[in-house]
């Protein structure tokens, strides 16, 4: 972890589509997960949303054919630095412990970690 790494969990990048949905909806639409961690993830957003929203994602980790789903509530989401959207920090409000369990293990796994805001 940086220095200047304000997280308390490492997070662990992941650049994959994920889905998002209003939490009273069935409809999702697709973003791309950027990193993950035990209590938060990183998304690109197409469309900005309000900070304290809260939100529905799921998404699959590499080689795992089980869709991890989780309620989040968005703490800030601003232009990305360099890719076209939104980057969206989300903190995890709920979560099924199996799911969670997962998470663990997929950031346990060898390979690089993200420090990026």
């Amino acid at each position: 972890m940086s220095v200047n790494e304000k997280r308390a969990y490492l997070r662990k990048s992941l650049q994959t589509t994920a889905w998002v949905g209003e939490t009273a909806a069935e409809d999702w639409h697709p973003v791309n997960l950027l990193d993950i961690s035990v209590a938060g993830a990183a998304f690109l957003l197409r469309q900005a949303l309000p900070g304290g929203v809260t939100r529905r994602f799921s998404f699959y980790l590499p080689k795992n054919p089980t869709r991890i789903s989780f309620t989040a509530q968005i703490m800030h989401c601003t232009p990305h630095t360099y890719l076209s959207g939104y980057r969206a920090g989300v903190q995890i409000a709920s979560i099924d412990a199996s799911d969670l369990a997962l998470i663990e293990q997929f950031i346990a796994q060898p390979g690089p970690t993200s420090d990026a805001a």
